[in-house]
């Protein structure tokens, strides 16, 4: 997530610490939703109705979202023997954000794929940095947007 979020959106920092019942989380600089508050899922269907006909810009970092939700489940598969527990609610919260994007219901499962064929991509395209973020994480449990920056900055081709 801490990779794609820092390409595609912007992050304030990322932490493996256990929280809110999940093994790590990746936060913005502009929104950070509050423990006990709106889940991805709740924020995206009070904003179903206004998507129709949305400009470009707000497109486009729908579909960011997806990529950075996708990052998680597609960077264990590639880099991991195993997935993590509760990661779940990833899938769902891109499934949620894919949902404002197509017309139908019925495409969300194309979308998801096309996401996870483009998150598979730009993880391996930047796998040195995905790896040096990772070990980051372990090695100092929570860290800062300079610290993520300065690391991509190392390892980005």
């Amino acid at each position: 997530h801490t990779f794609a979020a820092h390409m595609l959106l912007t992050v304030g920092g990322a932490t493996i610490e256990y929280v809110d019942g999940y093994f790590g989380r990746t936060w913005s600089d502009a929104v950070d939703l509050e423990p006990g508050g709106a889940s991805v899922e709740s924020l995206c269907a009070a904003l179903k109705p206004l998507m129709p006909g949305a400009i470009d810009v707000e497109m486009e970092q729908a579909h960011c979202l997806v990529v950075a939700w996708l990052a998680g489940v597609e960077a264990e598969t590639l880099f991991c023997d195993a997935r993590l527990p509760n990661t779940e609610h990833d899938l769902r919260a891109a499934r949620a954000v894919a949902a404002l994007i197509v017309r139908d219901v019925a495409d969300v499962d194309s979308y998801i794929e096309f996401g996870r064929g483009e998150t598979r991509a730009l993880l391996t395209k930047f796998a040195g940095a995905v790896i040096a973020i990772a070990s980051a994480l372990v090695e100092n449990r929570t860290i800062n947007r300079f610290q993520i920056a300065a690391i991509i900055k190392e390892f980005a081709p």
